[in-house]
Protein backbone atom coordinates (compact mmCIF):
# COMPACT_ATOMS: atom_id res chain seq x y z
CA UNK A 1 0.00 0.00 0.00
CA UNK A 2 2.92 2.36 0.20
CA UNK A 3 4.52 4.44 2.89
CA UNK A 4 2.54 6.02 5.69
CA UNK A 5 2.99 8.44 8.52
CA UNK A 6 1.11 7.70 11.72
CA UNK A 7 -1.02 9.90 13.95
CA UNK A 8 -1.76 8.97 17.56
CA UNK A 9 -5.29 10.04 18.45
CA UNK A 10 -7.61 9.68 21.42
CA UNK A 11 -10.64 8.00 19.81
CA UNK A 12 -14.11 7.69 21.36
CA UNK A 13 -14.60 4.26 22.97
CA UNK A 14 -11.13 3.09 21.89
CA UNK A 15 -8.77 5.43 23.72
CA UNK A 16 -5.31 6.14 22.34
CA UNK A 17 -5.11 4.65 18.85
CA UNK A 18 -2.51 4.84 16.09
CA UNK A 19 -3.93 5.54 12.62
CA UNK A 20 -2.11 5.77 9.30
CA UNK A 21 -2.17 8.78 7.01
CA UNK A 22 -0.90 9.69 3.57
CA UNK A 23 -1.81 13.34 4.25
CA UNK A 24 -4.70 13.38 1.80
CA UNK A 25 -6.44 16.69 2.53
CA UNK A 26 -10.18 17.36 2.78
CA UNK A 27 -12.36 20.31 3.67
CA UNK A 28 -14.69 19.07 6.43
CA UNK A 29 -17.28 21.49 7.81
CA UNK A 30 -15.09 24.39 6.69
CA UNK A 31 -11.93 23.00 8.29
CA UNK A 32 -8.86 21.58 6.57
CA UNK A 33 -8.42 17.97 7.64
CA UNK A 34 -6.19 15.03 6.82
CA UNK A 35 -7.66 11.58 6.45
CA UNK A 36 -6.34 8.88 8.79
CA UNK A 37 -7.42 5.24 8.89
CA UNK A 38 -6.60 1.73 10.03
CA UNK A 39 -8.02 -1.53 11.31
CA UNK A 40 -8.79 -1.85 15.00
CA UNK A 41 -9.65 -5.25 16.47
CA UNK A 42 -12.47 -5.34 19.00
CA UNK A 43 -13.67 -8.63 20.48
CA UNK A 44 -12.24 -10.57 17.52
CA UNK A 45 -13.89 -8.27 14.95
CA UNK A 46 -11.79 -6.12 12.63
CA UNK A 47 -13.22 -2.59 12.39
CA UNK A 48 -12.18 -0.24 9.59
CA UNK A 49 -11.88 3.19 11.21
CA UNK A 50 -11.69 6.37 9.15
CA UNK A 51 -10.93 9.65 10.87
CA UNK A 52 -10.49 13.25 9.85
CA UNK A 53 -7.79 15.13 11.75
CA UNK A 54 -7.99 18.94 11.94
CA UNK A 55 -4.95 20.80 10.66
CA UNK A 56 -4.20 24.43 11.50
CA UNK A 57 -1.62 26.73 9.88
CA UNK A 58 1.31 27.80 12.03
CA UNK A 59 1.41 31.21 10.35
CA UNK A 60 -1.05 33.52 8.58
CA UNK A 61 -0.46 31.93 5.18
CA UNK A 62 0.82 28.38 5.32
CA UNK A 63 1.66 26.09 2.48
CA UNK A 64 0.07 22.66 2.71
CA UNK A 65 2.68 20.53 0.95
CA UNK A 66 1.54 17.38 2.70
CA UNK A 67 0.73 14.53 0.35
CA UNK A 68 1.61 10.89 -0.22
CA UNK A 69 5.12 11.52 -1.53
CA UNK A 70 5.99 13.63 1.53
CA UNK A 71 5.37 10.91 4.11
CA UNK A 72 8.21 10.98 6.58
CA UNK A 73 7.61 7.51 8.09
CA UNK A 74 7.17 9.17 11.46
CA UNK A 75 4.61 9.05 14.26
CA UNK A 76 2.90 12.31 15.18
CA UNK A 77 0.58 13.38 17.99
CA UNK A 78 -1.97 16.14 18.42
CA UNK A 79 -0.04 19.39 18.80
CA UNK A 80 2.89 18.32 16.62
CA UNK A 81 3.90 20.50 13.69
CA UNK A 82 4.34 18.91 10.28
CA UNK A 83 5.77 21.22 7.63
CA UNK A 84 3.84 24.49 8.27
CA UNK A 85 0.78 22.83 9.79
CA UNK A 86 -0.11 21.89 13.38
CA UNK A 87 -2.13 18.74 14.08
CA UNK A 88 -5.03 20.29 16.01
CA UNK A 89 -7.12 17.26 16.93
CA UNK A 90 -9.81 14.86 15.89
CA UNK A 91 -12.62 16.30 13.77
CA UNK A 92 -14.59 13.04 13.51
CA UNK A 93 -14.14 9.28 13.33
CA UNK A 94 -16.43 6.67 11.78
CA UNK A 95 -16.70 2.92 11.25
CA UNK A 96 -17.27 2.06 7.57
CA UNK A 97 -16.93 -1.72 7.57
CA UNK A 98 -15.98 -4.71 9.69
CA UNK A 99 -15.05 -8.34 9.15
CA UNK A 100 -14.29 -11.62 10.87
CA UNK A 101 -12.03 -14.39 9.64
CA UNK A 102 -13.80 -17.74 9.84
CA UNK A 103 -13.23 -21.42 9.35
CA UNK A 104 -13.95 -22.48 5.76
CA UNK A 105 -17.40 -21.48 4.53
CA UNK A 106 -19.61 -23.63 2.33
CA UNK A 107 -21.09 -22.01 -0.80
CA UNK A 108 -24.23 -24.16 -0.68
CA UNK A 109 -24.77 -23.32 2.98
CA UNK A 110 -24.33 -19.62 2.24
CA UNK A 111 -26.90 -19.79 -0.56
CA UNK A 112 -29.33 -21.57 1.78
CA UNK A 113 -28.76 -18.72 4.26
CA UNK A 114 -29.86 -16.16 1.66
CA UNK A 115 -26.53 -15.19 0.12
CA UNK A 116 -26.40 -14.51 -3.61
CA UNK A 117 -23.58 -13.81 -6.06
CA UNK A 118 -22.35 -10.25 -5.47
CA UNK A 119 -20.11 -10.01 -8.53
CA UNK A 120 -17.83 -12.09 -10.70
CA UNK A 121 -15.19 -12.30 -7.94
CA UNK A 122 -16.98 -15.23 -6.34
CA UNK A 123 -18.09 -13.30 -3.27
CA UNK A 124 -21.59 -13.95 -2.02
CA UNK A 125 -23.71 -11.20 -0.46
CA UNK A 126 -26.81 -10.71 1.65
CA UNK A 127 -28.49 -7.49 2.74
CA UNK A 128 -28.67 -6.95 6.49
CA UNK A 129 -30.06 -4.28 8.78
CA UNK A 130 -26.84 -2.21 8.88
CA UNK A 131 -25.57 -2.91 5.37
CA UNK A 132 -24.42 -5.73 3.13
CA UNK A 133 -22.74 -8.90 4.38
CA UNK A 134 -20.14 -10.32 1.98
CA UNK A 135 -18.88 -13.87 2.41
CA UNK A 136 -15.59 -14.92 0.90
CA UNK A 137 -14.61 -18.55 0.51
CA UNK A 138 -10.85 -18.98 0.70
CA UNK A 139 -8.70 -22.07 0.68
CA UNK A 140 -8.63 -23.26 4.28
CA UNK A 141 -10.58 -20.30 5.66
CA UNK A 142 -13.26 -17.75 4.94
CA UNK A 143 -14.39 -14.33 5.99
CA UNK A 144 -17.60 -12.43 6.48
CA UNK A 145 -17.49 -8.68 5.92
CA UNK A 146 -20.15 -6.11 6.78
CA UNK A 147 -20.02 -3.06 4.53
CA UNK A 148 -22.11 -0.47 6.35
CA UNK A 149 -24.80 1.28 4.33
CA UNK A 150 -23.87 4.54 6.09
CA UNK A 151 -20.72 5.10 8.17
CA UNK A 152 -21.42 5.05 11.92
CA UNK A 153 -19.99 7.77 14.14
CA UNK A 154 -17.41 6.04 16.35
CA UNK A 155 -18.86 5.36 19.80
CA UNK A 156 -19.25 2.45 22.22
CA UNK A 157 -22.81 1.97 20.95
CA UNK A 158 -21.70 1.90 17.29
CA UNK A 159 -18.91 -0.57 18.05
CA UNK A 160 -21.27 -2.79 20.03
CA UNK A 161 -23.87 -2.66 17.22
CA UNK A 162 -21.36 -3.65 14.50
CA UNK A 163 -19.63 -6.35 16.57
CA UNK A 164 -22.97 -7.87 17.56
CA UNK A 165 -24.30 -7.79 13.97
CA UNK A 166 -21.24 -9.64 12.67
CA UNK A 167 -21.16 -12.17 15.48
CA UNK A 168 -24.87 -12.89 15.01
CA UNK A 169 -24.31 -13.39 11.29
CA UNK A 170 -21.45 -15.82 11.96
CA UNK A 171 -23.65 -17.68 14.44
CA UNK A 172 -26.53 -17.71 11.91
CA UNK A 173 -24.18 -19.29 9.37
CA UNK A 174 -22.95 -21.85 11.90
CA UNK A 175 -19.36 -20.85 11.16
CA UNK A 176 -16.44 -20.84 13.57
CA UNK A 177 -14.39 -17.69 14.13
CA UNK A 178 -10.71 -18.38 13.45
CA UNK A 179 -9.19 -16.02 15.98
CA UNK A 180 -10.49 -14.31 19.07
CA UNK A 181 -8.48 -11.44 20.47
CA UNK A 182 -10.42 -9.19 22.82
CA UNK A 183 -8.67 -5.85 22.74
CA UNK A 184 -11.59 -3.68 23.81
CA UNK A 185 -14.64 -4.83 25.70
CA UNK A 186 -17.90 -3.04 25.06
CA UNK A 187 -20.36 -4.27 27.66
Amino acid sequence: MGLFDEIVLELPALGETVLQTKWRLYLVSGRVCAEAYDVVKVEGVNLWIEAFVRLEPTKEVAELPLFYESCLLKRFRVGDIVEEVRIAGLERAVITEAWIETAPLDADGLREAGYRAADESGKLAREGELGTFYATILEGSGSVRLKLREPLQLSEEAIRKVVLALKREIERLGADILERADTVKCE
